[in-house]
């Protein structure tokens, strides 16, 4: 049950990763240097990653990749082991069984990680990459 709230954690780190990416792409620069003329917080951030734009590129496709060899590493022997043992249950031979629930893992597992990982953050971001929270228009008091 741990690995399955690992596996929880780690779609939403992908999310994460893949948000930052687009939202770095979508996001336009001058509506961002107006932001930071207006000492909102935040913009400083934004607009200091949109300058190293490749570079905040490559950490954000790294901690996707990191993340999803993780997620495959930690949650397909959890779901495959207990497809596995479903599998088991039939007439089907021992081995067959290992392969089906592997495949169904590796299959379910894509599945999830793609719409929640991927899918989901990149529509949210793309709609809106700019936060529409009340806490965007406080202004830095220097």
């Amino acid at each position: 049950m741990l690995q399955v709230g690992i596996g929880l954690a780690l779609i939403a780190a992908n999310g994460f990763f893949v948000a930052m990416e687009f939202a770095l792409l979508a996001a336009r620069r001058t509506r961002i240097e107006d932001s930071v003329a207006q000492g909102r917080i935040g913009a400083v951030s934004a607009l200091a990653g949109m300058r190293s734009l490749n570079v905040q590129l490559a950490a954000c496709q790294l901690g996707i990749t990191v993340v999803s060899l993780m997620l495959g590493w930690i949650v397909e022997p959890v779901l495959g082991g207990a497809v596995e043992a479903l599998i088991g249950r039939t007439a089907l031979p021992a081995g067959a069984a290992a392969v089906i629930g592997l495949v169904i893992a590796l299959t379910v597992l894509s599945f999830v990680h793609m719409v929640a990982g991927e899918m989901v953050p990149k529509a949210v971001v793309s709609r809106s990459p700019r936060p529409r929270s009340r806490c965007w228009p406080l202004r830095i008091v220097a």
